[in-house]
């Protein structure tokens, strides 16, 4: 399912086709003799610091492995080593996770390796899961990664209650996934791994009976007593209540905005909630007590550092200060506090992100919430990872689906304990591991399937490897006529055309554009004229919702070009979002105005 015909359909998704140029440049550089190019991404020779190397180690050294240059195979290899090592730490994590203690006489020995074989199955088959098995999408190295952060820091978590010792090796082992997922995406890999990991001890102090049971932080004696008033939590239901009432006060919210609101208020009630909890003298010794022999601040803060480290290296070889703007630019473009649509949109992408499991962790949820099974240590870490997580995500960022991609292992972990634990329970227990099993074989086989043959059959004309093929033949000047793109870019087509494709604006400004210009077609005129030739530009054949309606080919006749469109097949590259026909366009005498 993940690396049969990895190649079959070529790079439409714009992370992609990032991810494939700057692996390739990279290696230009590397075989040219820049001895540090390995450390700094580039495209077109300008660094490209959006994100960390790991993706482009991983392509380089596939490439080094198999000879030549990096290319589109060795970036869906990458990702599809990444999401299938997911899934088998995923099954390892499970199990190791929900070991019972040795000494207890009344666990279901068998039962955890069940809860680890359906999380593994349902992650392996995992709509979200699989595509980013097979797009290169650099999200997918987070999985992997993630699991065995979390799974150390969990082992270290367990010698610590059972042997009152630190796990050395553990935290060891934490430290040094928890440098790779920071290596992959920065900072907000450790927020994941860090809420999943020590989230769970947090949510255990919060919630469980045998933290409060523990030993006081004085007067062992006598009874635990909580640090707040019983009227905190209605004081600060009411403030968050005023609070939400007063920044909608003379907006028209949407349908969807409304709901979101109500999902960041139920979130941050759940979190006062959670404090509230901890307010107790017994709950916080014992949360002191895991934290003490965990060492959050050593695991993350060295992660953090390795990160650190890179970002000074290649200060010292790009300049400061081009650092600190990709870091700006970064952190205005992904950390969004409070967007209403947030929630909305990670709940609905974690209700299908891991397919059956998705079901099965609504179910799961439920089922919590309605008998309350006795939990154990494990059980709180799965539930720190999905709703810490997408408490985090939804609060902090824009909502984009693929950043939830590190929460799904817990979602197929929380689905699996429902599911082993309703085959186990339930009268027809085994009908419903027979139903569901063949339904997961049915939804892997399809998924196969479509990424293997069918989405090219389906999606032939979103292909901008078939766009430029079918582009080249039409060029004059033995194939180096100039490309040029009018108001939209995509690197897809610089990587198939293995050549800088420059975007130009229009001569007037236009709303809602990004990622194209400086220069405008005024300037382009003003080279076609100097050169006496012609260039090849690719424009949209119709404007999307949301920009102005002008058609391109209106724009490049008021700014003074003549053109003449080129036969070619119909593509709609951009992953089906942009429309575009090739002109050939020459300069004419120009606008008045010029």
């Amino acid at each position: 399912m993940y690396f049969t015909a990895p190649t079959s359909h070529g790079l439409t998704n714009w992370q992609e086709a990032m991810r494939a140029l700057v692996a390739r440049e990279m290696h230009s550089r590397l075989e040219s003799g820049q001895r540090w190019a390995w450390l700094v991404p580039t495209v077109w020779d300008q660094p490209y610091l959006a994100k960390p190397p790991l993706i482009y180690w991983c392509q380089l050294l596939l490439a080094r492995i198999t000879g030549g240059p990096p290319g589109e195979l060795h970036l869906r290899l990458t990702v599809a080593i990444a999401g299938w090592l997911g899934v088998i730490l995923t099954y390892l994590a499970a199990r190791s996770m929900l070991r019972p203690a040795s000494d207890d006489s009344t666990a279901d020995r068998p039962w955890p390796d069940h809860v680890a074989w359906w999380s593994s199955l349902f992650l392996a088959t995992g709509i979200l899961h699989v595509r980013s098995s097979r797009i290169g999408e650099l999200d997918i190295l987070l999985v992997p990664t993630s699991i065995g952060a979390v799974w150390a820091i969990h082992r270290a978590w367990r010698t610590s209650r059972e042997r009152a010792r630190v796990d050395w090796p553990a935290l060891g082992l934490a430290t040094l996934f928890a440098a790779l997922a920071t290596l992959t995406k920065g900072p907000p890999a450790l927020l994941a791994i860090g809420l999943a990991g020590y989230g769970g001890i947090l949510l255990w102090a919060a919630l469980d009976a045998e933290a409060r049971a523990g030993p006081r932080l004085s007067d062992p004696s006598g009874p635990s007593r909580s640090l707040l008033p019983s009227w905190t939590l209605r004081a600060g239901g009411a403030i968050t209540g005023i609070a939400i009432i007063w920044a909608g006060a003379g907006r028209r919210w949407n349908f969807e905005e409304t709901l979101g609101i109500f999902c960041l208020a139920v979130m941050g009630l759940g979190l006062l909630w959670l404090l509230t909890r901890l307010a107790d003298r017994a709950r916080l010794f014992a949360l002191w007590t895991a934290l003490k022999h965990t060492h959050p601040i050593g695991v993350l803060g060295l992660a953090a550092l390795g990160f650190w480290g890179w970002g000074r290296l290649v200060a010292s070889l790009v300049g400061s200060g081009t650092v600190r703007a990709a870091a700006a630019e970064e952190a205005a473009d992904n950390l969004r506090l409070l967007v209403a649509e947030s929630p909305v949109n990670n709940l609905e992408a974690a209700s299908y992100g891991v397919g059956l499991g998705s079901f099965a962790a609504i179910i799961a949820v439920i089922w919590l919430l309605k008998d309350r099974p006795a939990l154990r240590p494990g059980w709180y870490t799965i539930l720190a990872w999905c709703g810490l997580g997408l408490i985090a995500f939804s609060t902090l960022g824009k909502g984009v689906p693929r950043y939830l991609t590190p929460l799904w292992p817990g979602i197929a972990m929380l689905g699996g304990l429902w599911m082993a634990s309703a085959i186990r329970d339930f009268s027809r227990g085994r009908i419903l591991a027979r139903a569901t099993l063949i339904s997961a074989l049915t939804l892997g086989l399809a998924q196969g399937w479509w990424y293997a043959a069918g989405r090219e059959l389906a999606y032939a004309d979103r292909s901008p490897r078939a766009f430029i093929a079918s582009l080249l033949p039409a060029l004059d000047q033995n194939g180096r006529e100039p490309i040029a793109t009018f108001e939209f870019s995509t690197p897809a087509l610089d990587f198939y055309a293995r050549r800088e494709i420059e975007s130009f604006h229009d001569v007037t400004p236009r709303r809602n554009l990004r990622m194209v210009g400086p220069r405008t077609i005024a300037d382009l005129r003003r080279d076609l004229q100097a050169s006496g030739g012609s260039c090849i530009l690719l424009v949209r054949t119709s404007q999307p919702g949301g920009m102005d309606p002008k058609p391109a080919v209106e724009c490049l006749s008021d700014a003074g070009l003549m053109w003449e469109p080129i036969e070619m097949p119909a593509f709609t590259i951009d992953n089906g979002r942009t429309p575009v026909m090739a002109l050939r366009i020459r300069a004419g005498a120009g606008p008045a105005s010029d």
